[in-house]
């Protein structure tokens, strides 16, 4: 573990491949910090339950909002500059999404992504969420509670596709400008944050909504 390291981080999966790939775990590797990949089923009853912390060090998931980083002073001062530089567009998505997250913020764990998706510290991880999922019936009523629960959405402000979005806020554009580009970057932070898909139609619907109006705008060169 590198030195100065508060924290035991870890994220659990349903393979290697997916927690490795899982963005938020891209700023700790950017500071060269160390995550565990568990991947089985038993791991997140572990976690939960039993294992809190090692060797006077307390065992934290990445997988969730509460999550703590070590940020420096210039880190915590940009992350509340970008709070107030893009709140109008954190409204917007908020607006767009209402009903499926309980807030969006600007998030202090990614690097190169746009976007991911954050459970609160009492709520299901994803990969709890998928192994319970996997054991409900569609018509039970925990089956239905669990498809109520809420999210954090965050958003990367260094990311091209949520700074060309800010632009079209600041332009004036409307929620309904936006919205099919909101609606797939929620259902693509599903992805890259380790859940399923919300609505895989609205997801499809969107992607051949969005193709044409870019395709518009592609100059062919003879």
């Amino acid at each position: 573990m590198k030195n100065g390291q508060k924290y035991i981080y870890y994220i659990i999966g349903e393979n290697l491949q997916q927690v490795k790939n899982n963005v938020v775990t891209e700023r700790i590797k950017d500071r060269d910090l160390e995550v565990i990949y568990m991947t089985d089923i038993i791991d997140e009853f572990i976690m939960a339950q039993i294992l809190f912390s090692y060797d006077r060090k307390r065992m934290m998931t990445v997988a969730k909002e509460d999550c703590k980083l070590l940020e420096n002073e210039i880190e915590k001062l940009k992350i509340a500059e970008d709070a107030v530089k893009f709140n109008r567009l954190c409204i917007m998505m908020y607006r767009i999404l209402k009903g499926k997250v309980d807030r969006v913020v600007i998030s202090n764990r990614l690097e190169k992504s746009p976007c991911c998706i954050m459970t609160s510290r009492c709520s299901y991880t994803a990969n709890m969420e998928r192994i319970v999922k996997g054991q409900m019936a569609p018509k039970c009523a925990k089956f239905t509670e669990y498809k109520k629960m809420r999210k954090q959405f965050e958003i990367n402000p260094d990311n091209v596709i949520i700074q060309h979005l800010w632009k079209k806020t600041s332009l004036g554009y409307k929620i309904q400008q936006i919205k099919h580009f909101v609606e797939l970057l929620f259902e693509i932070a599903h992805i890259l944050s380790g859940f399923t898909l919300q609505d895989p139609q609205l997801y499809l619907n969107n992607i051949c909504t969005l193709i044409p109006l870019q395709l518009k705008k592609t100059v062919i060169k003879k």
